[in-house]
């Protein structure tokens, strides 16, 4: 590990609540229309169920009538890494966002300040975690963050790095006998 970082500690209820009040920014239109040529319209998941608790915040939907979920991550700074949570509870060892399965099909980063989104599909981002899981432990700093009754913890990837790997897991090979 390269290091580890600890800071204050947060409390689950208080950040779902702002989360909330804040899934009605401007922005989150703003990004949309423009990440998705064909945006008709958004749906916000607010309630506290599978959906949610398996990355669903928001459902997109295009004109055709197709809908994409989406993750969506508000950072209030500007920053050159992406928070990869990898333990929603290092207590309770409950794997985080990009261990476990989820309905979403994108994490969507906003960085608030700068006003940067950055859309990261959620397989490809997995499989580049998977396959870089061993070297991004030894390379990045771990950023464990407490809050109420557990301790969340995530490494700090360059975006360049992140967005690099993704782009290379999008174009996957495999080899079957």
């Amino acid at each position: 590990m390269y290091g580890v970082i600890k800071v204050m500690q947060r409390n689950f209820k208080d950040d779902l609540k702002a989360s909330h009040e804040d899934a009605s920014l401007a922005i989150w239109e703003r990004a949309y229309r423009k990440l998705f040529v064909n945006y008709s319209s958004m749906a916000d998941n607010l309630t506290d169920g599978l959906g949610q608790r398996c990355g669903v915040d928001r459902v997109i939907i295009l004109t055709n009538s197709k809908t994409v979920k989406v993750d969506e991550k508000l950072i209030d700074g500007d920053y050159e890494k992406f928070f990869i949570e990898f333990k929603s509870s290092v207590e309770h060892n409950t794997p985080g966002w990009v261990e476990k399965e989820l309905l979403c099909d994108y994490i969507l980063y906003v960085f608030k300040k700068s006003g940067k989104c950055f859309l990261l599909p959620v397989p490809q981002l997995q499989r580049a975690y998977v396959k870089n899981k061993n070297k991004w432990h030894k390379q990045y700093v771990t950023f464990m963050q407490p809050n109420k009754g557990y301790t969340t913890a995530g490494l700090l990837v360059p975006i360049k790095v992140v967005m690099q790997e993704i782009a290379y897991s999008h174009c996957a090979k495999v080899e079957v006998e």
